[in-house]
């Protein structure tokens, strides 16, 4: 392939001497703006340089172009007619970001100044790490600039032959890929499973999961927690607010459960996760997020083994999720939010989960529910858009019969 660039496009071989080093200082145009040198550009995170522009100093020094390379212009490569031009901008913009990221992760005494030494790091080191879909994104990012500059023919070729099922299965870890309402015969299978479990953690495991879901701490709130009573001899269970340090995302910088509800032996399960979780903090130099993430990895495994054709799996928070489902079915949304530890109400209508279908007003909750505080339920900030939300649902939810009533009549909840 031959590039015939513009005039001011550099065309040759690529100097790798001394010769080709930057020039400190020197004056950038891009974007038809002057910038000097080490400057962040107008769209330095996740910006793109304009296609037909000069590449930063750093990128073609580092890659052993010549300084002020250009890429080649829609009139020697035209690309795809139907891509959007702000697409090809940001290509390039992944392009310079990756080049970056690899001069920062690989000294420059591992490396040599050209594009086969950043293209191997790319196969080995950054492609594993991708999903399919992002290598496909990327790939095509790396092409786009790479058939603009002088003698990129080879590298495109190289990357061109790898197959897109080459790359890894990385998937983005957080909570939406993981599925929230723990029904009561999938929470027997996965803590039967982790009973079994061989490992200390599988055991630990199975405990934070039925004490979450019987109180809605998050995971790492029970390293705080502390049970005591009342003078009426009611358990209490007194929790730091992990959000608290945030800002004002919790109801105060603690809360307090009142366990009246709870039968002893499930007062009882709760004490002796909390002695356990002391102990191994005190005793067995492990870290906590060690432990906690040893535990959401026995969960994970645990899921796998039994589910294997699930796309998606139970967590650690799932226990959470679920008992504020419970909760949704008997209490107001500003003694949920106080119960879980929310500075408003909203929070816990839009961002768990709930029992849909006409029937959730007939469920009832696995466990019975604990009561919030009143000096929490005080702090609570009933959120205008939440109400709204709700009284929305409502009329949009027309009333439906879930069964009869004692008196041989229909008995019709809103299912909103």
């Amino acid at each position: 392939m031959t590039n015939q660039g513009s005039a001011d496009q550099v065309t040759g071989n690529f100097p790798v001497g001394p010769g080709n080093s930057m020039r400190h200082g020197e004056a950038i145009p891009l974007g038809g703006s002057a910038i000097q040198q080490g400057e962040p550009t107008p769209r330095e995170n996740g910006g793109a340089i304009d296609d037909g522009e000069i590449l930063p100093d750093e990128v073609c020094y580092a890659l052993g172009w010549p300084a002020r390379t250009r890429l080649g212009g829609a009139e020697t490569q035209p690309g795809n007619p139907g891509r959007r031009v702000t697409t090809e901008r940001d290509y390039v913009a992944r392009f310079v970001k990756n080049v970056r990221r690899w001069m920062k992760l690989i000294p420059l005494e591992k490396r040599t100044r050209s594009v086969a030494s950043w293209g191997d790091w790319v196969i080995r080191d950054l492609m594993p790490t991708l999903s399919k879909e992002s290598w496909w994104a990327y790939r095509a990012a790396f092409v786009h600039v790479l058939s603009r500059v002088p003698e990129g023919d080879l590298a495109v070729t190289r990357l061109l032959a790898i197959p897109v099922m080459s790359a890894g299965s990385a998937r983005k870890k957080s909570k939406d890929i993981s599925l929230k309402l723990i029904g009561q015969e999938d929470m027997f299978h996965l803590c039967q499973s982790l009973d079994n479990g061989t490992t200390k953690h599988s055991q630990l495991a199975v405990k934070i999961l039925l004490c979450s879901r019987m109180t809605g701490l998050r995971p790492n709130e029970w390293w705080t927690a502390r049970l005591t009573r009342n003078d009426e001899g009611t358990a209490l269970l007194y929790v730091v607010n992990s959000k608290y340090r945030e800002g004002d995302r919790a109801c105060g910088e603690t809360r307090t459960l009142d366990l009246g509800n709870f039968a002893e032996d499930m007062v009882d399960t709760l004490a002796e996760l909390i002695d356990e979780l002391r102990e191994l903090d005190d005793g067995t130099g492990e870290t906590r997020k060690g432990i906690y993430q040893a535990c959401a990895v026995a969960v994970n495994r645990a899921c796998r083994r039994i589910w294997p054709r699930r796309m998606r799996h139970y967590s650690l928070y799932s226990a959470r999720h679920s008992l504020i489902a419970d909760l949704k079915l008997v209490y107001t949304q500003s003694e949920i939010a106080a119960i879980v530890g929310h500075a408003t109400t909203l929070e816990a209508g839009r961002s768990y989960a709930r029992h849909g279908g006409a029937g959730a007003a007939a469920k009832q909750p696995l466990f019975p529910p604990p009561k919030p505080s009143e000096e929490n339920l005080a702090l609570v900030r009933i959120h205008e858009k939440s109400l709204r939300e709700t009284n929305l649902r409502k009329q949009a939810a027309p009333e439906k019969v879930v069964g009869p009533t004692r008196d041989g009549g229909a008995l019709r909840v809103m299912a909103y």
